[in-house]
Order: C-alpha cells, then sequence, then structure tokens
C-alpha cells in the first residue's frame, strides 16, 4: 500500500486481497472503501469524508485506487 496526495489522498493498492486474479466488469471494493471511510471518520474526530474507488485490478487496472477528498462532506 502507497499514500500520496495531490490536491486529495490517493491510497493505492499494488495487490488486492479482494480482487485476486479475477477480472470484472465494475469496481468492487466497497470493503475498503468503507474501511477507508471509517478510518478518516476516526482519524479526524468524526467528520465525514468522500471516498471513491478509482482504479481497480479486477476490472484490468494496475492497481486498487482510491481517492479520498481533503476536505471533509459536512
Amino acid at each position: 500500500v502507497s499514500v500520496s496526495e495531490n490536491g486529495n489522498l490517493y491510497w493505492t493498492v499494488q495487490h488486492c486481497p479482494f480482487c485476486g486474479n479475477e477480472r470484472i466488469s465494475t469496481k468492487n471494493c466497497s470493503l475498503t472503501v468503507g474501511f477507508l471511510q471509517e478510518a478518516m471518520y476516526w482519524i479526524s474526530n468524526g467528520r465525514q469524508f468522500r471516498v471513491e474507488e478509482e482504479q481497480c485490478l479486477g476490472a484490468g487496472d494496475p492497481t486498487c485506487t482510491f481517492s479520498i477528498d481533503s476536505k471533509p462532506i459536512e
């Protein structure tokens, strides 16, 4: 896992335990999205942040990449 910043935070996974080697037609790492939302909620003392999966290994992308907005929703 690597984390980078370019306006938003980007959480990138090289080997996703959820996608495996299966190819699917849509992005499906909802467990990781929920984990990142809850982690941000805990870190920020109760603020919610938008988390979106931008790339998915299972959909044929080179990594699973999640974008976390830099500003809370609320």
